[in-house]
């Protein structure tokens, strides 16, 4: 079996995959109840969970070689280096601000 096709089992495992994105070997999931999952393609064995303490849904994903990027359905924006994947803590937290009036 191609170990591609060792992935679908982990992304069904998830709480409801909302948006997918991927940078060469990695794929990232995002799912509704907001916790990230990054799979490597060619050894699906080498997946990570990512809690990021958050509870709203994942509406956005962007992965590259230094930043994984998430945006959450209340606004906010967090960013990680999945090179440190060891110690998954987030980079930095953008949060929406209100709109001046």
């Amino acid at each position: 079996m191609e170990p591609e096709k060792n992935i679908l089992p982990l992304i069904k495992g998830t709480s409801k995959p909302l948006c997918f994105t991927q940078h060469h070997e990695s794929i990232a999931v995002g799912e509704e109840s907001g916790q990230l999952l990054l799979i490597n393609k060619h050894d699906p064995s080498q997946h990570f969970r990512i809690s990021t303490g958050k509870t709203d849904k994942t509406v956005g994903l962007k992965l590259t070689e230094k930043v994984l990027a998430r945006g959450g359905a209340e606004g906010t924006v967090t960013l990680w280096d999945p090179r440190l994947l060891g110690a998954p803590n987030p980079i930095h937290t953008f949060n929406r601000t209100p709109a001046l009036t």
